[in-house]
């Protein structure tokens, strides 16, 4: 990144499109490394498609573990029975849920 000290010189009229270069590259550089820490957020951040516990719905729905069960139970939650101890539930329709709980 370009750092400059701009306060430390005496801006003239003469030296204001020297400035305006500096300060232009400046913001592309920032927006560049925002852009670079984005896309590594988002990389890093993907989510499962499917998940198998009551711990990981509530990590990704933010909510107490009882809080999770209770939903499940009341069929609020769209979940898949795999076995009589196994489910899944895919993330996309956790994603639906959430939007409908927020209206």
């Amino acid at each position: 990144m370009i750092q400059a000290n701009y306060q430390n010189e005496n801006v003239t009229f003469e030296s204001l499109p020297k400035l305006m270069v500096g300060l232009l590259n400046e913001v592309k550089s920032l927006r560049e490394e925002i852009g670079a820490k984005n896309q590594k957020s988002a990389i890093t951040s993907e989510k499962p498609e499917y998940l198998h516990s009551i711990k990981e719905i509530g990590k990704f729905l933010d909510l107490s573990d009882t809080t999770v069960q209770k939903l499940k139970n009341e069929g609020r939650i769209p979940f898949t029975q795999i076995s009589e101890r196994k489910f899944s539930v895919c993330t996309a329709d956790l994603m639906t849920f959430l939007n409908k709980k927020r209206r």
